[in-house]
């Protein structure tokens, strides 16, 4: 395999719907491609988690979500570009959250009427006991008891009626702690993204505190959280996807404190990291009219994905569906990832990326679902959607030997 160039970004192994899109931002905004990509496949990943699995070729069921990480200075356009792609889930919180404040009048209607008939039941449960204690008649104690019985009945099946408490439709997320994170994805939408497109402050705050428990969150693995003051809570089934944009100095100061912990911990391995070459100096601009019509189709793609999920939620909902390879598909999946591991020898050509080359393949097979269903096919994930997604892993995997490479103690490419 050859290691392509920091700005060789293979454009050509993006499915249509993604590529036509990059390509028009990159055309009208002249920013770095690598840039533009990663804002993309983050905006995919958030939008589709929540609705698709993978089944990963020789292991169990996967989230699809991806971690993407972005070190660019200041200047190279990350806030534009990640608002472009993000606009239509912004939009789409927006609307759910107008949603809800409407929905939020006539539920505290609602709960108020099932709390009258509840602090009913329980008062005719009272003034019957009441009676009972002072009554001696064996048929009038008898009477009341049977009346007892059928309030309790009343009172359970009044109780199963509660007015669920609406939740929060919450997609993006910035500056957050763990213990909030973890709440908001039991109490709220079982889906989020951590995004910043000026992650310095979030590197240095205390979402980043844990990086188990987002290391956790990445496999989509259960988690328990104990708390002494407030109920204790599980949560279950959760997916997060991660787009951060950070300049190079910051994340070389991440790399000094943490670097040596993210690695070990399998934390940075998880994530497809890319530092573009700028392209400042050469973005010089002509009065010609602006097309954003490929563009346009992508973020109502992602508006339809995300209208879709949540109408099957809403409708009960249990399970995501769970998309799995097509025999060709494998065949090329399993013949990847042979030959990765054939390189993670000691001396191999990725040994000292082994980290991260040895979740590569894992990746491949979320990012060949998430383009197979993006594209809107609704059979197995093809050989092409592999064929896809594979050209991009292979690029992020030579991306990741160029920049973290176990030999450097500090680093200089960022």
């Amino acid at each position: 395999m050859q290691i392509a160039g920091p700005s060789e970004f293979p454009v050509e192994y993006l499915p249509p719907l993604i590529k036509n899109a990059v390509l028009e931002m990159q055309k009208n905004t002249q920013f770095p491609l690598p840039l533009i990509v990663s804002s993309a496949l983050s905006a995919v990943s958030l939008a589709c988690q929540n609705s698709i699995d993978v089944q990963q070729p020789i292991g169990s069921v996967s989230p699809c979500s991806l971690f993407m990480l972005l070190v660019a200075d200041s200047g190279e356009g990350k806030t534009p570009t990640d608002n472009f792609f993000t606009k239509p889930i912004r939009d789409f919180e927006e609307n759910q959250e107008k949603k809800l404040a409407e929905e939020l009048v006539q539920q505290k209607t609602t709960r108020s009427m099932w709390g009258i008939e509840h602090k009913a039941i329980e008062n005719a449960m009272k003034k019957n006991r009441k009676k009972s204690l002072a009554t001696d008649e064996a048929e009038s104690l008898e009477a009341l008891n049977v009346e007892f019985e059928n309030l309790q009945k009343k009172l359970v099946g009044h109780l199963l009626k509660e007015p669920k408490q609406q939740r929060q439709y919450r997609l993006m997320v910035n500056n957050i702690t763990p213990e909030k994170l973890l709440l908001d994805l039991n109490e709220n939408w079982p889906s989020v993204g951590l995004f910043s497109n000026e992650a310095g402050s979030l590197f240095r705050s205390g979402a980043m505190r844990n990086l188990g428990m987002l290391n956790q969150l990445w496999d989509g693995a259960p988690l328990s959280v104990d708390r002494v003051s407030s109920p204790s809570f599980k949560v279950n089934n959760a997916r997060l996807s991660v787009s951060l944009m950070v300049q190079g100095q910051v994340m070389e100061n991440f790399l000094a404190g943490r670097g040596k912990e993210a690695r070990d911990i399998g934390f940075l391995a998880r994530y497809l990291v890319a530092r573009p070459l700028t392209t400042k100096g050469s973005r010089f601009v002509d009065d010609r009219t602006q097309s954003w019509h490929h563009l346009t189709a992508f973020q109502q793609r992602i508006t339809e994905i995300l209208s879709q999920d949540k109408l099957e939620v809403d409708q009960g909902r249990q399970a995501r569906r769970v998309l799995v390879l097509s025999p060709d598909a494998k065949y090329y999946w399993i013949k990847f990832r042979n030959e990765i591991e054939s390189h993670l020898t000691p001396g191999g050509y990725y040994s000292d990326v082994d980290d991260f080359a040895s979740k590569v393949a894992n990746n491949l097979a979320r990012m060949a679902a998430l383009f197979h269903f993006f594209e809107g096919h609704q059979t197995d994930i093809s050989d092409e959607s592999h064929r896809f997604a594979e050209g991009v892993c292979v690029w992020y995997l030579n991306e990741f030997k160029r920049l973290l490479v176990r030999s450097k103690v500090k680093t200089t490419d960022f």
